[in-house]
């Protein structure tokens, strides 16, 4: 039996481990999941029949796996905005949209936008919406963005979501997350497959053909 170790940290809320478990569950069977912190992550395990399954971007330096240098550059927010508006143009602030991209071994796939929703003072609620929908022109602005930046970055599979907002109806860029983080669990009833089914589908190089979502909020 394979061995998946979800990697998290103090931060990471348990809705979004649970969520990642159960994909993993539910699409592989052959498969033991087990959870650690990247402080108590004991770096032997990271042998051929071992996967990682990071759901931070915190984790430890001499760590090596796939994808290593890209949590670094999604680590560092600053130093990512700084190169996002030299190297593209592109204006950066924080932001409360999120655009999960699908990025496949054969290209993205890019879910529905997800957004804010009303009384979303409360953290702890999970209150986010999905979809969002976007004037055609804001949409091409975002997808055309991501495709770029992502490239740029050497990008393995697996879903990310792209933090931007619009300030006077122009995009800008806030963070990347290499992962489905707290946002994603919108996705959960509303998006098939949904966004924790499509990560652990593009880590282990299981096929995706489309994303739909299955009804209206």
């Amino acid at each position: 039996m394979r061995k998946v170790f979800i990697v998290v940290d103090a931060g990471v809320k348990s809705a979004v481990v649970e969520a990642m478990k159960a994909a993993i569950a539910s699409f592989s069977h052959d498969v033991e999941a087990f959870v650690c912190l990247g402080s108590e992550l004991d770096l032997n395990i990271v042998e051929p029949d071992v996967l990682l399954c990071p759901l931070t971007r915190n984790l430890p330096d001499n760590l090596q796996f796939l994808g290593k240098e890209l949590y670094r550059v999604c680590q560092d927010i600053l130093g990512t905005r700084q190169r996002v508006e030299k190297e593209f143009g592109i204006l950066t602030g924080e932001g409360n949209f999120w655009l999960p991209v699908v990025w496949t071994a054969r290209g993205p796939l890019y879910a529905e936008v997800i957004g804010l929703g009303e009384n979303s003072e409360d953290k702890d609620s999970f209150n986010y919406c999905q979809p969002v929908h976007l004037p055609d022109v804001k949409r091409q602005q975002v997808y055309g963005f991501s495709y770029r930046f992502l490239t740029s970055l050497d990008a393995i599979p697996g879903c990310y979501l792209m933090q931007f907002g619009f300030r006077d109806n122009e995009f800008y860029f806030d963070q990347l997350w290499p992962f489905p983080g707290e946002s994603a669990i919108v996705s959960l009833g509303i998006q098939t497959p949904d966004l924790f089914i499509c990560h652990w589908q593009c880590l282990t190089n299981a096929p995706i053909y489309d994303i739909a979502i299955l009804f209206q909020l």
